[in-house]
């Protein structure tokens, strides 16, 4: 599972603290699944957790404790990230989309396609993080804009002082 989605449906939960077996009756996932993701998201650093006791019931019918199980609850980091996703990241994605349309208006036609066909190509795979290819064009996307922008003004001042010195050259030749 994304774990950008997990971390909203467990921002969504009631409990404070919670288990994998809890999570996964919530999702509809299995136990293994959802305490595999929720490790994941331990690691990233977005849960806090902490291993108490399983309280189980023996065979004879008496409360024993087997093992352990594991009590998440969202950290602040977790918190903060959940803000920001909120608030922020769509901000930050319209800024980017307007710089793409902008790059992608100075560039030629076959180049437009080309780009067009590997996004497709990439939007059919499983992995949906960046690949290699756009990480290597993404920090030249700016630098392309600018350098574009800056050759049409150099062009437009340059044919400003080619245009007197082109009617001083045709009046010559009449």
């Amino acid at each position: 599972m994304n774990f950008r989605k997990l971390l909203f449906e467990l921002s969504e939960l009631e409990a404070k603290e919670f288990t994998s077996s809890e999570v996964a009756t919530h999702l509809g996932h299995t136990v293994k699944v959802t305490s595999n993701d929720l490790r994941r998201l331990h690691s990233m650093g977005f849960l806090k957790r902490k291993r108490k006791k399983r309280l189980c019931l023996a065979e004879n019918s008496k409360w024993c404790y087997k093992g352990f199980e594991y009590w998440y609850s969202i950290s602040n980091q977790g918190k903060s990230y959940l803000k920001w996703m909120k608030k922020q990241k769509p901000l930050e994605d319209i800024v980017h989309i307007k710089l793409a349309k902008e790059v992608l208006s100075h560039l030629p036609k076959e180049l437009k396609e080309k780009l067009f066909l590997k996004a497709v190509i990439k939007s059919t795979y499983k992995y949906n993080g960046p690949s290699s290819h756009f990480k290597l064009i993404r920090p030249y996307l700016h630098l392309a804009s600018h350098l574009m922008s800056s050759n049409f003004f150099i062009s437009f001042t340059s044919l400003i002082f080619v245009l007197p010195t082109c009617r001083i050259l045709v009046s010559d030749l009449y």
